[in-house]
């Protein structure tokens, strides 16, 4: 029996990439998620979303108020600036397959939708990150809870506004004997949207808080020891690299770095109450299994290739659209408004030995094929049209997929041609 889920959203100011978030995790593989956004922005007019409104600014007490609202056995986690892949939740829940289990978590994927911006990675009880660490880290916006184990430690440390939330919370999982693991499968795509502390949008008061939940973490895990010089150490080299690429002023760096000092020498305080987790749950939701469709349209369908994509989002099949260029364009892929994961690259791009536009269809699809598990291929001919070609994928290969010999021709990307093929 599938377990109920809820994926709680924290978001604040960033309201465009977040309608690409709610896109994702609607259309969710086999399993229909409780969705709970806590925001500081008015609920829209969106029945199929829980939305609590959360003026303060700390991520800590925005993800207990959504712990309190949610009813799902299972309650995963994901950023308001991130993209997860229609297997995400499946592959999370899939996770906790023994009752010692109380955390799961895969990789994370950085802007250009290929390379990997977090992957497994350990920690120590200072909170550094380091490959052969004894915690298993697990990032914020790629990560499922079990109800059972949340409770237990009563939700996240509120004095952890903003970085290391995560951190203590697993460090206080392990403690209490629960067991965290990583599952490669569950990937998300992470915008990385400038905020207080990362990007040209730091602030002043950004860095007294990420001080401030150094000293708090310290001050919890490992009060003999003193690591203030390693983090500014840290942060003086991600400020100077702004500083050189013209985002921030010498005054900044200056104003920035001595707010982290200040804030670092103030002791952290004493734990506050912490969230009391409600144990009710709701049943689970299964999503019926979708049609599964990668469209490939040469340089003169591309547009009908396009709108094809966004009709058949709309009629609730997977999609992914892959387009190639004559040019040495890096691989990106993005997240369409209209529901549908876009690939674009050039032909001619770093690493390719055989520039042939064929070649790198193929490629990228038994890329892809593991993630997106395509049932059909639909790939554009000379002349504009279309051949939609069911695919059949041997169970345990890596590579993609084999063609079947039946095959069927849709002109001009028809959009209601295309669905009768797909279904038949």
């Amino acid at each position: 029996m599938t377990p109920s889920v809820s994926v709680i959203v924290a978001n604040r100011g960033r309201a465009w990439s977040l309608s690409l978030t709610l896109q994702a995790l609607k259309r969710q593989r086999h399993i229909t998620p409780e969705i709970i956004v806590v925001s500081d922005a008015p609920a829209p007019r969106d029945l199929s979303v829980h939305w609590l409104r959360h003026d303060e600014a700390n991520v800590a007490t925005a993800r207990n108020a959504g712990l309190m609202a949610s009813t799902g056995q299972i309650v995963a986690f994901c950023d308001d600036d991130a993209v997860p892949e229609p297997s995400w939740l499946s592959q999370l829940v899939a996770g906790f397959d023994t009752d010692e289990i109380g955390a799961v978590g895969g990789p994370v994927l950085g802007p250009d939708g290929v390379r990997e911006q977090w992957g497994e990675m350990g920690f120590d009880r200072r909170g550094r990150d380091t490959p052969d660490g004894p915690f298993r880290k697990l990032n914020g916006t790629n990560m499922a809870l079990r109800r059972e184990a949340i409770m237990e430690i009563r939700g996240f440390d509120p004095r952890f506004a903003y970085y290391l939330d995560e951190t203590d919370m697993l460090l206080r999982l392990h403690d209490a004997g629960w067991q965290t693991r990583w599952i490669p499968g569950a990937v998300v795509h992470h915008a990385t949207i400038s905020n207080a502390i990362r990007g040209p949008g730091t602030t002043v008061a950004g860095f007294a808080q990420l001080g401030r939940s150094v000293a708090a973490f310290a001050r919890s895990h490992s009060p003999d020891d003193n690591h203030a010089e390693d983090i500014v150490r840290d942060q003086r080299r991600r400020l100077l690299r702004l500083h050189d690429l013209g985002l921030l002023s010498g005054r900044g760096v200056a104003a920035r770095l001595q707010a982290l000092q200040a804030s670092l020498k103030k002791a952290g305080a004493p734990t506050p109450e912490r969230a009391d987790i409600p144990s009710v749950v709701g049943p689970g939701a299964q999503r019926p299994d979708s049609i599964r469709v990668a469209i490939a349209p040469r340089i003169l369908s591309r547009r009908t290739a396009r709108r094809l994509a966004r009709d058949l989002s709309l009629h609730g099949f997977e999609v992914t659209v892959i387009t190639q260029t004559w040019l040495n364009r890096p691989l990106c892929v993005k997240w369409h408004l209209d529901g549908y994961f876009h690939h674009r690259g050039g032909v001619f791009r770093a690493g390719n030995r055989w520039p042939r536009w064929s070649a790198m269809l193929e490629r990228e699809v038994a890329r892809t094929a593991p993630l997106r598990d395509y049932t059909h291929l639909i790939v554009s001919n000379r002349r504009g049209d279309a051949f939609v070609l069911k695919l059949e994928q041997p169970a345990g290969t890596e590579i993609s997929c084999k063609i079947d010999r039946k095959w069927q021709i849709v002109r001009k990307f028809d959009t209601t041609s295309a669905i009768d093929a797909l279904q038949h």
